[in-house]
């Protein structure tokens, strides 16, 4: 059975908003089913701000340091916006109950709000995974997108990607490498979860059409 379809997202993000306009052009390329919303930020001075205003998409900057302070101005924004999906993309903060609970009120199974990670997932959660891939040795590093829940890089697991950098020389070039594939990879995951076409399978959420 397929899911309830999604019109409208709120993007959470915090700094360069390469994911960000990644969606913006996908959107534009009528490559994206729902519309960009909102833009909520916790820093006044991060470039995705000038994104969300050059594309002409609503944007709220919420610089309260408390957290529930923090999620209930978030929450205000987002129903002010009428968003049904959180889209966390290079955004520093950790969700708390309040924000979760409120992408849980109309789907009790699971909390409406995705992430994109820079590894294959349970590998190297957290920050700068790209480096830790590249210190350890790996021979490949990926991208994961996932379901968020209320522990850390933790949720089900919507699609996952692998690049190969035993070649690449420095952190930075297998950073390079892992944002063109997620540049492309998210766009398409949201697009697919947005129509509804989903189900889960365990730890997995699976595409149905």
């Amino acid at each position: 059975m397929s899911q309830p379809v999604i019109s409208r997202l709120g993007v959470f993000a915090s700094g360069r908003g390469t994911n960000f306009q990644a969606l913006v052009d996908a959107a534009n390329a009528g490559k994206l089913s729902a519309t960009l919303s909102l833009l909520v930020c916790d820093r006044p001075d991060a470039p995705v701000i000038a994104l969300a205003e050059k594309a002409k998409i609503p944007f709220v900057v919420i610089l309260e340091k408390d957290r529930d302070a923090f999620e209930v101005s978030a929450i205000q924004a987002l129903e002010r916006h009428g968003v049904e999906l959180g889209v966390l993309a290079g955004f520093k903060r950790i969700l708390g109950p309040k924000l979760l609970g409120f992408f849980k009120r109309t789907d009790p199974d699971y909390h409406r709000i995705v992430n994109i990670h820079p590894s294959l997932l349970p590998a190297f959660p957290g920050l700068h995974s790209y480096r830790q891939a590249f210190d350890y040795g790996c021979k490949v590093a990926g991208v994961t997108v996932h379901w968020v829940d209320e522990k850390l890089d933790h949720g089900p697991i919507c699609a996952q990607e692998s690049f190969r950098i035993e070649a690449l020389q420095t952190a930075e070039a297998v950073e390079a490498a892992g944002l063109k594939i997620e540049h492309r990879l998210y766009p398409e995951v949201l697009n697919w979860l947005c129509t509804g076409n989903f189900k889960f399978e365990g730890r997995t959420c699976v595409r149905t059409n």
